[in-house]
C-alpha cells in the first residue's frame, strides 16, 4: 500500500517529488501522480507545488506548518538524501562568497537533474535558473567544480575592484578547504582562461 510506503519512509514536511518516487516504486510517473492525488483528496497529503507533495507537520496552533521552499530547493537539486547532484552558482555563488551585496532575481544551480545549458523552472514563485554541469557532479568534486566557476565570472558579477575582489575570493575559497587536486582533476572542463585566472589571482594558493 503506498501510503504505508511512504509513512514509512517520509516524515513530516520531507518533500515527495513524484519523478523520486516513480523511481523507488518502480511505477509510472502517471500512476504515482494519482495515487498521491487520491490522497491529497483524503487529506493524507498535501500539495506543495507542481510534482511536489508532504505529510503536513502541526504547529502547536494546530496549522499545518508547510515545508522549507529552500530545503526543497536543495533536496531537488543538490542533495537528494542519498546522493550530491549540485551547487549553486552564478550571482547566486558570488552572493555567497561575499563579491557582491546584490541579490538574484532567480537563484542559480548547476545540477545533474537539468541537461540543458540554461532552463528557468518556477516551484510556486520562486524562480530558479537550472544549468547542466560540466561534468557529473558528486560529493568529491562539488566544491572544486565551484570555485572553479567562480574564478572565471567572478568579474561579472563583483560590486569591487580587482585587488579587493580577490582579497575576498582567497578568503571564502580557503574556509572551504577545497584540495589542489580536485581542482587540478576539474581543470579540462574549463577553458584556459580560467587555469590563467586561478594563478593570477592567487587562489591556486589558498588551496588545501
Amino acid at each position: 500500500m503506498l501510503l504505508m510506503y511512504l509513512q514509512d519512509t517520509y516524515r513530516e514536511n520531507d518533500p515527495i517529488f513524484i519523478g523520486e518516487l516513480a523511481a523507488k516504486t518502480g511505477r509510472s510517473g502517471a500512476a504515482v501522480r494519482q495515487s498521491l492525488k487520491r490522497l491529497v483528496d483524503r487529506g493524507k497529503l498535501l500539495r506543495f507545488s507542481e510534482g511536489i507533495y508532504y505529510f503536513p507537520k502541526q504547529s502547536r496552533l494546530f496549522w499545518s506548518t508547510p515545508p522549507d521552499m529552500e530545503q526543497i530547493i536543495i533536496r531537488k537539486y543538490i542533495e537528494t538524501g542519498e546522493d550530491t547532484i549540485g551547487y549553486y552558482s552564478g550571482l547566486t555563488l558570488a552572493n555567497i562568497a561575499g563579491i557582491t551585496t546584490q541579490m538574484p532575481a532567480e537563484q542559480c544551480i548547476v545540477t545533474n537533474a537539468e541537461k540543458s545549458r540554461r532552463r528557468i523552472v518556477s516551484i510556486r514563485k520562486r524562480r530558479i535558473c537550472l544549468k547542466a554541469p560540466r561534468t557529473a557532479v558528486n560529493q568529491k568534486n562539488k566544491d572544486a567544480l565551484s570555485v572553479l566557476d567562480l574564478v572565471g565570472e567572478a568579474f561579472k558579477y563583483t560590486e569591487y575592484d580587482r585587488e579587493e575582489t580577490e582579497k575576498r575570493l582567497r578568503a571564502y575559497i580557503r574556509g572551504l578547504g577545497v584540495a589542489k587536486a580536485s581542482v587540478r582533476a576539474c581543470l579540462s572542463y574549463y577553458p584556459s582562461k580560467t587555469s590563467k585566472l586561478l594563478l593570477e589571482m592567487g587562489i591556486y594558493d589558498v588551496l588545501a
